[in-house]
């Protein structure tokens, strides 16, 4: 069964529950869906807080802790981008959500948090070694909360974006695609190949954490133990010794 394209479909059930499935297409022609996710609303939508995701950086994960901050922080360009991307989202970003916050009187300075996004895939780039993806994720947590004598100039530039949680997208994706139940394996494919596959995988994982964002859960269809929470997959990386 062929497989060229991917779409998300959502269905309302009540205020405060819809049914969301992924449809797989050939040629313009529906051929598969994905087990369905059922998403609630658990908690109100923070209307006098702000989550903003400030920092996203994608990699393949390594074996050796060096070689794994190579691979995040040190790649070709990847240093000078990474400090020109800190840049422009300090001088740019940051004023333009402060302007925002006066102009509509926002009391969300004690409640902004602020985010950042790691995607690590594994060596095979197929999300499917959980324990090599969360290992690289450690030691990328542990860079971020701790003085290094690696990439300082990069350390030094995250510091100042006062960033406060890390979303572990890698195994995010790991579960969507491999212990949730959604998908067989001719989807399961399609969605580690390049192009089309890959990006829906990408978008999937996208919807799943702005939900988190807005207080939902999702789960599978009839059977609720198979369920995706934000606690799930943040991390606090903040400089104090308690979540604010």
């Amino acid at each position: 069964m062929p497989i060229d394209n991917v779409y998300f479909g959502i269905e309302p059930i009540n205020p405060d529950v819809y049914r969301f499935r992924v449809d797989f297409f050939d040629n313009g022609t529906k051929v598969s869906s994905s087990n369905p996710l059922i998403f609630v609303q658990t908690k109100a939508p923070n209307a006098d807080g702000m989550n903003v995701d400030l920092f996203t950086k994608n990699a393949t994960s390594k074996s050796k802790a060096k070689d794994v901050l190579k691979q995040v922080w040190g790649r070709g360009d990847c240093e000078a981008n990474d400090l020109a991307t800190i840049h422009s989202v300090r001088e740019v970003v940051l004023p333009l959500i402060d302007s925002i916050i006066a102009t509509h009187s926002l009391d969300v300075a004690s409640k902004r948090q602020r985010l950042l996004v790691l995607d690590l895939n594994d060596s095979e780039s197929i999300y499917a070694n959980i324990d090599q993806i969360r290992a690289c994720q450690k030691i990328v947590e542990q860079y971020l909360t701790a003085p290094c004598d690696k990439f300082q100039e990069t350390y030094e530039a995250l510091q100042q974006l006062d960033l406060q949680f890390m979303i572990g997208e890698g195994p995010l994706k790991y579960s969507l695609l491999r212990t949730s139940g959604l998908f067989d394996s001719v989807q399961q494919e399609f969605l580690t190949s390049k192009g089309n596959g890959k990006e829906g995988h990408c978008f999937l994982a996208e919807f799943l954490m702005n939900g988190f964002k807005f207080g939902q859960v999702a789960q599978l269809e009839g059977n609720s133990a198979i369920n995706f929470q934000a606690q799930d997959y943040i991390d606090y990386i903040g400089k104090s010794s308690e979540p604010r």
